[in-house]
């Protein structure tokens, strides 16, 4: 497999996993605000988040990673600050610094890619 090949897939695997994370809070926001609970709708906010962070790596991949690794360690920082345990700082905001890491990596592929 080559490198742009490489970086295809890669990308389309951070995409994924952001996507699977918006449906979640999505999911979730929505769903309790059907229930009656209007302060359901600050599930969206991270979800609102992400996805403005898609659109920024989707068209410059490197900051968009760098924003979403960032973002991924604030939020670890701070539920682990509330000692939330280890795995939900993991479902919480491994899936953005995953994310995040594997845009960057995809941006330095195809800068490697591209020069001769």
């Amino acid at each position: 497999m080559n490198r742009r090949a490489l970086a295809r897939w890669t990308q389309g695997g951070a995409f994924t996993l952001l996507g699977l994370f918006v449906a979640f809070w999505t999911f979730m926001g929505v769903g309790e605000m059907i229930g009656g609970d209007l302060s359901g709708g600050a599930h969206l906010v991270p979800a609102a988040i992400v996805v403005a962070l898609m659109l920024l790596a989707w068209k410059r991949p490197l900051l968009g990673g760098i924003f979403l690794g960032i973002i991924g360690l604030l939020a670890s920082i701070y539920f682990l600050s509330l000692r939330s345990g280890l795995a939900g700082v993991l479902l919480i905001s491994g899936p953005v610094l995953i994310a995040g890491a594997l845009i960057i990596a995809v941006s330095l592929m195809r800068a490697k890619a591209a020069t001769p």
